[in-house]
């Protein structure tokens, strides 16, 4: 589907919603523990994104520019891992890669790390924090592309088994059981977005909710339908909108506009009308006839033609004046 507007972008919406511990917890609660409470807000802190790095392989180094949505240093047990969010629009075909390359990186700035303390203490000892990626996909289109690298290559069958693998953790959040969220606004987005699918784009299933404006501006940046979402939540000033009452506020107003105009609209072709009237009988009583082209070009003229028409009709003498006059304005 395609975007609501460009001024919302789903990379960035998304960032800023996970920014929040209690959400990003509660969402990896789900997806990685089963929906245990193993992580919660205070055992969280976030990390820098930027997995710049060069890998200096002798003569050939590579530099690798990019930056992560979302990066988590978490705390289970005593014991630190590293979590990282990857939102995803649209089906990538590369993903397995480029989560692999992002992973790589992180171990790469461990190593990096280490390396610069052992300048200071030669004690130092090299251990690693483990890295989890999880993509969450938000495409109507159910995920056809590869999870891991091995779906990416076609391997001999003696090859098979003794090759690394790395697991991309795509998941459909079509396919989360959402109840099991404790975090409302995540709870909100993911039924929010599901909902939508199913019913096929119509808005009307919001009526039932009360969202917060973070939940449905992050919702209006990956729904087909976000401009008209925004302009009901446009001038709400509330952090909790009640969608029911907005939207029916939104379509009254929609609908008293469109009265409002079409009279405005009925009103001004009335007039011109009953210009077009007058001049076609003055100029008859004055010529004694006028043919039919003259009447269908006076009927399409324009209400300046006919305001300048009446202020010249004294002058008018034949059918000629008359085409001189409509053409020349």
């Amino acid at each position: 589907m395609r975007l609501a507007t460009p001024l919302l972008k789903p990379d960035a919406t998304l960032k800023n919603f996970f920014h929040y511990k209690s959400r990003f917890a509660d969402i990896i609660n789900l997806v990685c523990f089963d929906g245990q409470p193993i992580l919660s807000r205070n055992s969280l802190s976030n990390e820098d994104t930027d997995m710049s790095t060069v890998f200096d392989f002798d003569e050939h180094p590579i530099s690798f520019n990019a930056y992560r949505d979302t990066l988590v240093k978490v705390s289970v047990g005593g014991i630190y891992a590293l979590i990282a969010i990857e939102n995803q629009k649209a089906i990538d075909y590369h993903i397995p890669v480029r989560t692999f390359v992002y992973d790589a990186s992180s171990y790469k700035k461990q190593y990096q790390d280490y390396l610069d303390e052992k300048k200071r203490n030669k004690e130092a000892k090299l251990k690693l924090i483990p890295i989890i990626t999880v993509v969450l996909y938000y495409g109507e289109r159910k995920w056809s592309g590869p999870r891991t690298l091995l779906d990416m290559m076609e391997l001999p069958e003696e090859m098979k088994g003794i090759m690394n693998d790395w697991n991309t953790h795509i998941i459909d959040v079509k396919e989360l059981d959402a109840s099991l969220l404790t975090d409302k606004d995540n709870r909100d987005l993911i039924e929010g977005l599901q909902m939508f699918y199913k019913w096929q784009g119509d808005l009307e299933f919001f009526k039932e909710r009360k969202m917060s404006r973070d939940t449905v501006i992050v919702l209006a940046s990956l729904v087909d339908k976000g401009e008209e979402l925004l302009k009901i939540v446009r001038k709400e000033e509330k952090e909790e909108i009640d969608m029911c009452e907005s939207i029916d506020n939104f379509r009254k107003k929609a609908v008293q506009e469109g009265i409002t105009q079409g009279i405005e609209r009925g009103i001004t072709q009335g007039i011109e009308q009953g210009i077009c009237l007058v001049i076609m009988k003055q100029l008859k009583k004055k010529l004694g006839y006028l043919s039919s082209e003259v009447v269908t070009m006076i009927e399409n003229s324009s209400r300046e033609q006919l305001e300048k028409l009446a202020v010249e009709i004294v002058s008018i003498k034949d059918e000629h004046d008359i085409f001189v006059l409509l053409q020349s304005y």
